[in-house]
């Protein structure tokens, strides 16, 4: 699953939050004189006053003397380590349901401001990880029908495929398949006309790649479904250029491909023989 990465808030925004963690003094206070009522906590703060011309600097916590131009900010590095998944299949892609981008280590930063997109974007990361009830399966699709693309397949959508819409079901269940309506598994073997996005592969030219529903899966990191990306294979001797946040259509032969790791889908559906359409 894909984590949402914390960056660094402004320097200004940094200042602040340390500035509100401080205590009041009285105007004309020096440090020392501030410190002198932490000794009596037995905090061991020294109180001697400053060298004339050195400043009122505070000292250094490990009582070691400052080296002069030693800098005193010091801010945590991001540490960022890609969780990536082999699909197995030719043409270099590498990615799939688990591909993610985790920190491996978080600074501590001042919390964004309520309504801003950082605190939008943790609320929606917080209710995604969230566990969903499991829904009753119901059929709210009985019939559908498709119309021919013009090239001798029938047009298919990802609302056809979106199992919410059809069966109500969130989240997927394994037996899933066996509550197909009719209609979607007459698809299997038909040749179809699909369009979407390419999910990021670390291959260019591919020769099979994921197609994503949409570009919020491919760019912004959205946390997809397994009806959400559809398996391409391209037919023998084709290849694709990597196309990048733009839709295009692939033409192919649809199949009913249920596939899973433990209690984790790795996909429901495939299009054999294919080829891209741009």
């Amino acid at each position: 699953m894909k984590r949402a990465l914390l960056t660094p808030a402004p320097a200004a925004a940094l200042g602040l939050a340390l500035l509100a963690g401080c205590g009041p003094a009285e105007e004309g206070a020096t440090y020392s004189e501030i410190a002198g009522a932490d000794d009596e906590a037995g905090r061991g703060v020294a109180t001697e006053s400053v060298a004339d011309g050195a400043g009122d600097a505070p000292p250094r916590s490990d009582g070691a003397p400052e080296e002069a131009g030693e800098p005193t900010d010091e801010r945590p590095a991001i540490a960022l380590a890609a969780a990536e998944q082999d699909d197995g299949f030719d043409g270099g892609f590498d990615g799939g349901f688990d591909g993610a981008m985790a920190s491996a280590e978080e600074p501590t930063l001042a919390a964004p401001p309520p309504g801003s997109p950082a605190a939008l974007a943790a609320m929606e990361e917080a209710a995604a990880e969230e566990p969903a009830e499991a829904r009753e399966l119901k059929l709210l699709v009985p019939i559908n029908s498709f119309s021919p693309a013009g090239n001798g397949t029938l047009r298919v959508s990802f609302d056809d495929l979106d199992l919410l819409r059809v069966l109500n079901a969130e989240p997927v269940p394994a037996d899933v398949v066996e509550h197909f309506p009719d209609w979607l598994r007459d698809l299997d073997g038909q040749q179809v006309t699909l369009r979407g996005f390419m999910y990021p592969t670390y291959a260019d030219p591919v020769r099979a790649f994921i197609l994503a529903r949409d570009n919020q899966i491919c760019c912004f990191g959205r946390n997809p479904k397994p009806y959400d990306l559809v398996t391409v294979k391209l037919a023998e001797g084709e290849e694709s250029r990597y196309i990048q946040n733009r839709p295009f259509d692939v033409v192919g032969t649809f199949h009913l491909d249920p596939q899973r790791d433990g209690d984790d889908w790795l996909r429901l559906y495939r299009i054999d023989g294919a080829r891209v359409v741009e």
